[in-house]
């Protein structure tokens, strides 16, 4: 009977036994034995919001993203994918002149700021 050690202690009111109730928070319910309630203080998931100026990075401006990949080195979650810019013409289709690095999965950041302090033309920003 190892279950009956994981279960709450009975109480006695009266002439029968309930169980007391515990107060468990998650995110914004509380739950209260098998009910749950909506609570006022729910916290809300501040957006992460990443910009990266592309006349510092990349656009035939500042560096080649190519030479540099350091954001995308030091972000651990791997928010940044380096793609090249579509419908632009290049003189060579095999070789796309026209890179940038872009942050496509700003959900999974963890507000580090490595990408910025990495960054040597300080194109990116990030704010939430």
């Amino acid at each position: 009977m190892l279950w009956l050690r994981s279960m709450p202690t009975r109480v006695q009111t009266g002439s029968t036994f309930t169980y007391p109730q515990r107060k468990i928070s998650w995110m914004g319910w509380n739950l209260l034995g098998d009910s749950m309630i909506k609570t006022k203080e729910r916290t809300k998931m501040k957006k992460t919001k990443i910009k990266i100026d592309y006349t510092r990075c990349g656009d035939k401006g500042g560096i080649d993203p190519r030479e540099c990949t350091l954001c995308l080195k030091v972000c651990d979650p791997c928010v940044f994918l380096m793609h090249n810019v579509l419908g632009v013409e290049e003189e060579d289709p095999k070789d796309p002149q026209v890179w940038r690095i872009t942050p496509v999965w700003p959900s999974v950041c963890m507000r580090c700021m490595n990408c910025v302090e990495a960054c040597p033309e300080k194109a990116i920003t990030v704010k939430w």
